[in-house]
């Protein structure tokens, strides 16, 4: 995956907000979590590797990530899929 994230512009920049926030970024490899997770009380972010193809497409979700946090910093509520129907 680092690879891809020196070579996308996008993915790079969010690479570099997470790292300007002081933002953890751990990979795992659990066949049972999602494909990523943004923790705000963390100040986490985790990419779970076993529901990604290819690097390209654990850079997506880095850069999906990146946006959960950019509207956490904004104020914004992330909606969690349990508080969807609420």
């Amino acid at each position: 995956m680092g690879d891809v994230i020196s070579e996308d512009p996008i993915a790079n920049a969010a690479y570099r907000q997470f790292q300007e926030n002081g933002t953890t970024v751990k990979i795992v490899n659990d066949p049972y979590m999602d494909a990523g997770i943004f923790d705000p009380a963390k100040n986490e972010v985790i990419i779970n590797a076993a529901q990604h193809s290819s690097g390209k497409d654990m850079a997506s979700t880095l850069v999906h990530e990146a946006l959960h946090q950019k509207r956490n910093l904004r104020g914004l509520h992330i909606l969690r899929r349990a508080n969807m129907n609420e």
